[in-house]
């Protein structure tokens, strides 16, 4: 296994000196021919005070002893650190380098923080998914602490599991929650920092996802909702919510939806997008033809409405689009805690109970396997037969 070499480096840029001929050091870490890493090591010093021959600052500077002390502490401290790895069987390389300069090396918080920002810095991950991964780091360090390495364990996993149940956590969050835990620690494991990865003898229980759905009579209720008295932002929620509820488009997606994705044709307006989440699935609304041409009417509304800006909804973050939702509810009468993910699982039941077609279901909510638009195709299946039982057949 290679091990990479130090030195130290005076007025490493070669710039002219300045007047009092002071330059800084800089500490080479060489890991190969093409490969170095020169860390500022805070030192300056005048140019007849550096022993090139040593690499170090000559004995005649009035506080040599000082000086050797503050470079070479700095040099083994990182050499300390690479032993550490090569005794785990990893070579230090420059991005292990960065995370221990981070401050890292020890706390596995740190390191996923730094995991986060590398990834959201390379485009890997988007700005909404990081803030997703630091909001759970919060959750993790409310429920461990600032979690070592050296806690990564078995116990650490179930620690955070009976925090999340004692919270009254869904299953399906719980199991998200873990999934994100797990990201990290394969990370980790991957960049030499673990010796074993506890999920790898852990099953995570994602649980079942519910697939709560509005019935005929809510979605009437808030669609029948009085629009004089409503403030301007929660009756445009209204409308985006109901074009969900028509077309079964995520939220993410509907924040996204632009104007160059819509065509005027001569059967109506057509929408054609690739979606957000997951593989990206090209998805196609022909609006006049779902539901009676109702999401037509919206998109035309804000067409109508807003001329001037590119998105089809007026811009809004889903914390407002969550805290108007509640409001609705509550002025439409409704039981449920309205979510605009219950939108789209109405779309869905309603092309089951109005169709039985799986792949229009598939083809419309943009799903990547026909088993999971069959779901709704069960559902509707199971609620046929509920209706079926409380028939009274006596006529």
């Amino acid at each position: 296994m290679k091990k990479v070499t130090y030195s130290f480096v005076f007025n490493r840029r070669g710039k002219e000196l300045a007047a009092d001929e002071r330059a800084p050091i800089h500490l080479e870490i060489y890991f190969s021919r093409t490969t170095r890493r020169w860390l500022p090591t805070g030192v300056e010093i005048e140019s007849r005070y550096w022993d090139a021959k040593t690499g170090l600052p000559s004995r005649k500077h009035p506080n040599y002893t000082g000086l050797y002390q503050l470079l070479t502490n700095k040099k083994n401290e990182i050499e300390a650190y690479e032993l550490s790895l090569i005794n785990r069987g990893t070579e230090l390389t420059p991005d292990l380098l960065n995370i221990f300069i981070d401050g890292a090396k020890d706390s596995f918080i740190a390191f996923a923080e730094c995991f986060v920002a590398n990834e959201l810095k390379t485009n890997r991950i988007d700005k909404k998914t990081a803030i997703k991964y630091r909001s759970n780091l919060g959750i993790f360090k409310s429920a461990a602490g600032d979690i070592q390495f050296t806690d990564i364990n078995d116990a650490l996993i179930n620690k955070l599991d009976l925090y999340f149940v004692e919270r009254g956590y869904k299953q399906t969050t719980i199991g998200k929650f873990h999934a994100v835990m797990k990201k990290f620690i394969y990370a980790a494991e991957r960049k030499g920092f673990l010796f074993k990865n506890p999920y790898k003898e852990y099953k995570v229980d994602r649980g079942q996802s519910e697939r709560t759905n509005l019935e005929p009579a809510e979605l009437q209720a808030l669609e029948s909702l009085d629009r004089a008295m409503m403030p301007r932002n929660l009756s445009e929620i209204l409308d985006r919510f109901l074009y969900s509820c028509w077309t079964g488009i995520r939220i993410g997606d509907s924040m996204l939806l632009s104007k160059d994705k819509i065509r005027n044709t001569p059967d109506g307006l057509v929408v054609e997008f690739v979606t957000e989440k997951g593989k990206g699935v090209r998805i196609v609304h022909h609006l006049h033809h779902l539901f009676d041409g109702k999401p037509e009417k919206i998109v035309q509304k804000y067409l109508d409405l807003y001329p001037n800006i590119d998105t089809v909804f007026p811009k809004v973050s889903e914390q407002e689009i969550n805290r108007c939702l509640k409001t609705l509810a509550y002025m439409a009468g409704l039981k449920k805690n309205l979510t605009f993910h219950m939108a789209r699982h109405t779309c869905g039941t309603a092309l089951a109970d109005l169709t039985a077609n799986p792949y229009l279901i598939m083809d419309i909510l943009g799903h990547n396997d026909i088993k999971t638009s069959m779901i709704y195709i069960h559902r509707s299946a199971e609620r046929i037969k509920r209706q079926l039982q409380t028939v009274k057949w006596n006529w």
